[in-house]
């Protein structure tokens, strides 16, 4: 009887196999899902096996212990760990007895005890060794602590100083005539009661205020910063004298005579009535000098006769631009009413034996003038080189010059 037939074998399987292969492919929405879930799986994954994940970023300081220390005598074993580096010639011991950590400060032989902190216990008000190490170096000026106090006043020791230093080129009775830095010249009237100020060649640090007629009073104390041999004078050239060289630099209250023939001779052009000046002027000579009397000031002696040479010389003198129409001086005045004629000294300081003829137009109704004390006056040059009187203040106080009773034409109120 026939048998049971006989599987298929291997073989006979695999001829049986043929292309193409069914399979039936899940839906498309379980195939992303599936997808996802492995990448997420791989991130982990690799994450967990990553080496040095999370310890990219900056470490803590690292204390390295060295090997430990056999006993000195010490009940239990001591670690130590050098915290100082290797200049500061100190050292930190650390001793463990328990759960107890204290630290203690060893002893330099070698220079000045140095303790060292430990970052892991130091406050968060003391900064950082590097910290420090940025920050610019400031002076005691600058320090907050030096300018912002309140109870003595220093913080206004800087703002408080004198707003300007200047030389004395003149005095009279009535104040002082200076020259600051750039040769501008100021006449500064002395301050209240004071009838004598600082002599002709001394640096002096002064605060200023102004008066109404154009010149200015000294406010609070004047300092004194030494002596001056030169200085710089800038101003109108408000007199020349041809044959002997002397000349007046002026400005409004001030009028300063000055030897300058020797510079004269070294000059590109010659110095005209009116014409703006700067010269660097010698010193030496004025400081011996005496101030003028202001009760005997009548005016220069109208006799002809050699024309006094001033203390002050020029080293050098420039003109700059072509000459103004109108110039400043200052000195004692005579009126003459009936010829409408003032007659000023040609400089404000006693100085020269010389002085100017200006006339007086109807128009300027001068009252009250006091012959043979100080004023300031302005003239206009005309063509034919006469001068003829705008503006006219008195200089001779503080008083008058802020009286607006003694003031006259463009000098008025």
């Amino acid at each position: 009887m026939p048998g049971e037939p006989e599987k298929p074998g291997l073989l006979d399987r695999i001829r049986d196999w043929r292309l193409p292969v069914r399979y039936q492919v899940p839906p498309r929405n379980d195939l992303i899902a599936f997808a996802l879930m492995a990448l997420a799986f791989g991130l982990m994954v690799g994450l967990a096996i990553a080496p040095g994940w999370g310890e990219a970023g900056p470490t803590g300081p690292v204390i390295a212990l060295p090997a430990e220390q056999p006993e000195t005598g010490s009940t239990g074993p001591e670690a130590v760990a050098d915290l100082q580096p290797p200049a500061g010639g100190g050292s930190t011991a650390e001793t463990d007895s328990g759960n107890d950590l204290t630290a203690s400060s060893a002893t330099n032989t070698d220079g000045p005890d140095l303790t060292s902190t430990d970052p892991r216990t130091s406050s968060d008000d003391e900064p950082a060794q590097e910290d420090d190490s940025d920050t610019p170096t400031k002076n005691y000026a600058e320090d907050p602590d030096a300018t912002d106090q309140d109870d003595d006043g220093s913080d206004e020791q800087d703002d408080s100083g004198p707003a300007l230093v200047a030389t004395v080129v003149g005095a009279d009775q009535a104040g002082y005539a200076v020259a600051d830095s750039a040769g501008n010249l100021l006449y500064v009237h002395n301050p209240g009661q004071a009838t004598v100020g600082p002599k002709v060649g001394r640096s002096v640090g002064i605060d200023i205020e102004p008066v109404a007629n154009g010149s200015f009073v000294q406010s609070g104390t004047l300092v004194a910063k030494g002596t001056a041999s030169k200085t710089k004078l800038s101003g109108v050239i408000s007199f020349i004298d041809p044959d002997s060289g002397v000349l007046t630099i002026s400005s409004r209250g001030v009028s300063v005579a000055v030897a300058a023939a020797a510079a004269l001779k070294k000059s590109v052009a010659e110095p005209q009535l009116g014409a703006w000046a700067t010269a660097i002027v010698s010193l030496a000579d004025a400081q011996s000098a005496s101030i003028p009397d202001g009760a005997d000031e009548t005016g220069p002696d109208p006799a002809e006769e050699p024309i006094a040479v001033p203390a002050i010389a020029a080293k050098s003198l420039e003109t700059t631009g072509d000459p103004m129409d109108e110039i400043e001086v200052s000195g004692p005045v005579a009126w003459d009413s009936t010829s409408r004629t003032i007659t000023i000294g040609a400089d404000g300081f006693g100085s020269l034996n010389r002085e100017i003829s200006i006339k007086v137009p109807r128009k300027l109704a001068l009252k009250g003038i006091k012959g043979g004390l100080g004023y300031a006056a302005s003239a206009s040059i005309s063509s034919s080189g006469g001068l003829s009187l705008t503006g006219l203040s008195a200089n001779y106080s503080l008083k008058a010059a802020a009286d607006p009773k003694q003031a006259f034409g463009t000098h008025s109120r």
